[in-house]
């Protein structure tokens, strides 16, 4: 029997077999006792029954379970969203396969089982149990493959857009400098470095003006009134956010709306 989670949605659905599809989520699909077979759109199979495998597919690699022992033990999670290395490292035949110890298996059927549960009653940590899932089970499917050292530049431009990433999701409470760089595991310091080596400019300059595009979009796109917009960007107040679109645009919210935005 295969049980299937989508991680961040609440449903699961239960099935012996699958003919051979595409979806649009990123799949890694184990078998944890027993043999399975998975089939490929331009293949028959991938190499017959195996044991205990771990499988990871791209949105749209089209794949399906094709054979299985009687008493194989299938499970699949979902997700529409991976960790950038995993994406980045795709095998050459355009999908992961590593064999599972014993002790992979146990942890994964505690994955599946974690996962289940909280789709089932959804509550508030879901998403951080999404990403420390997705997570552990990419750094499963890389175990085999040696990282390359990376270079300063691409060390520097890889910590900044993870920083720039974790401010976004943040922006609302308006965090400083040594907390962006506490919450990536590196010194301030260290941060403002790599921000003036990957982009010639500071951390400060740079998150204005994600802050200041989050503000344009939301002038544009929504009805929302000033001391909303204010409050989701991590403006104090409305006069806080009407005072730094007009140092930053030349215009006041009103005249930037009014003009659907700007290209500054």
């Amino acid at each position: 029997m295969l049980v299937r989670t989508r991680l961040g949605a609440p449903y699961r659905y239960v099935y012996p077999s699958a003919s051979i599809a595409a979806f649009p989520v990123w799949s890694f699909i184990g078998c944890l006792a027993g043999r399975l077979a998975l089939g490929l759109a331009d293949k028959k199979d991938d190499g017959g029954l195996r044991p205990r495998t771990l499988w990871v597919f791209p949105p749209m690699r089209a794949h399906g379970w094709v054979a299985a022992s009687a008493r194989a033990e299938r499970v699949a999670l979902d997700f529409t969203a991976v960790p950038l290395e995993l994406e980045r490292l795709v095998p050459e035949r355009g999908y992961y396969r590593i064999a599972l110890s014993l002790d992979d298996c146990r942890r994964l059927r505690l994955l599946a089982e974690s996962s289940l549960a909280m789709t089932a009653k959804p509550t508030e940590l879901i998403g951080l149990h999404t990403q420390n899932v997705v997570t552990e089970l990419s750094m499963m499917a890389l175990r085999e493959v040696t990282p390359r050292a990376l270079a300063t530049p691409e060390r520097a431009r890889i910590k900044t857009e993870e920083a720039l990433a974790w401010y976004e999701r943040h922006m609302a409470e308006d965090p400083s400098v040594d907390e962006i760089a506490h919450a990536v595991l590196i010194s301030p310091v260290q941060l403002r470095r790599l921000f003036h080596r990957a982009h010639g400019q500071s951390p400060h300059v740079l998150l204005n003006r994600q802050r200041m595009q989050r503000v344009e979009a939301l002038l544009r796109d929504t009805p929302l009134g000033l001391t909303a917009i204010a409050a989701q960007v991590g403006f104090s107040d409305d006069t806080a956010l009407s005072r730094a679109t007009k140092t930053h645009f030349g215009l006041t919210p009103r005249e930037l709306r009014k003009r659907g935005g700007s290209d500054q």
